[in-house]
């Protein structure tokens, strides 16, 4: 009997033995998902501590442009503000000229029987300009009339270069 025990003895060691290189291969795979579990956790801090940042930049930009948004709000309506009252101007001026009464006048010349109209005369005169002259009506700018009752005539300048005369 005293042989068994050496024997089982020995049959541990044998088996240690054998399976010693075996538990050393198991044993660095082991240790090897330790450490990516390990790197697991830190990357996921990381991202957390990333998120964090991400998140309060965040809100930093937001407080940002809510105050640009505002301080653009307040130029926006204060230019309004002055466009409003400008064009409030403008539309007053307009309605009182509109409102304003509108003479019209009409000058005769009458003479030795004869009776002559401002208005004919500056008529006459145009058509002068643009049929005879062959000018162009936007370019008749002035008109001087000088009428000479002992003649029976009417002299003119227009634009200051162009001299005639008209029988009355």
């Amino acid at each position: 009997m005293k042989n068994e025990p050496k024997t089982a003895k020995t049959e541990v060691k044998k088996t240690a033995a054998a399976t010693a290189p075996k538990a050393a291969k198991i044993e660095e795979p082991v240790q090897k998902a330790a450490e990516v579990k390990n790197a697991k956790a830190a990357v996921k801090e990381t991202v957390k501590k990333a998120e964090t940042k991400v998140v309060e930049k965040a809100e930093t930009v937001k407080e940002e442009v809510k105050k640009e948004v505002k301080d653009a709000a307040k130029k926006t309506t204060a230019a309004a503000k002055k466009t409003t009252a400008a064009a409030k101007k403008t539309v007053e001026a307009a309605a009182k000229k509109a409102a304003a009464p509108k003479t019209t006048e009409t000058v005769y010349f009458q003479f030795y029987g004869n009776e002559v109209n401002k208005d004919d005369l500056v008529a006459r005169i145009k058509d002068i300009w643009t049929k005879e002259l062959n000018r162009k009506a936007a370019d008749f700018k002035d008109v001087k009339v000088y009428v000479k009752f002992e003649e029976c005539a009417a002299y003119y300048v227009v634009n200051g270069e162009v001299e005639g005369r008209i029988s009355l």
